[in-house]
């Protein structure tokens, strides 16, 4: 029950980051850390069979609890570690980066690998019928082309993407399309 209760507002705190990231492109860190709170939380209380996280203690279960905790921690640190390279160059936003370690943390990696590849293609799908909607499909597949042959050339990673150079026509959503993906597959999708 207490396990439930966690992961409804999880599930809630990641509601409100992608109502938030398709109102303003932004994800307030207040959501993201709620949601990074609960999900360890529930975490516990599931180690601890259910219980409150007190209980664990008097059980003797905390090592195992805490064991638990630090693999959902590690594997929400990889996550940012993968996707770091891409938020330096502008190609994700922090938030975006956050929610994946989110989704890898809560679901499991397995999952949560899942669930992000799920984002990532709603994403795709969000970004071609938003290129073709304003007819720049051409104009950024040559950007990003030439972006290419720029890293390549000059061995150095340049951002991406600048607002004020690129506007925001070519913006998505993206952390709203991964978590669409970790509600999918939560569903059981």
């Amino acid at each position: 029950m207490i396990r439930t209760i966690f992961n409804l507002i999880t599930a809630l705190s990641l509601f409100l980051c992608a109502l938030a990231d398709i109102r303003s492109y932004r994800i307030p860190n207040r959501l993201i850390w709620i949601a990074v709170a609960f999900c360890l939380l529930g975490q516990w209380v599931s180690s601890a069979g259910g219980n409150l996280p007190c209980y664990v203690w008097e059980s003797g279960g905390a090592g195992k609890a805490m064991k638990d905790v630090l693999a959902v921690l590690g594997r929400m640190v990889l996550a940012v570690g993968v996707s770091l390279p891409f938020h330096m160059s502008g190609m994700i936003g922090g938030g975006d980066s956050k929610i994946m370690a989110l989704s890898v943390g809560w679901l499991g990696f397995g999952a949560g690998v899942q669930a992000i590849g799920i984002g990532l293609v709603l994403g795709a799908i969000l970004a071609l019928g938003k290129l073709l909607r304003h007819g720049s499909l051409a104009r950024r597949f040559l950007y990003l082309s030439a972006y290419i042959r720029r890293t390549i050339r000059e061995k150095k990673i340049h951002a991406y993407y600048d607002a004020d150079r690129d506007g925001r026509d070519c913006v998505i959503p993206l952390g709203a399309c991964i978590c669409a993906g970790i509600f999918l597959k939560r569903m059981g999708m």
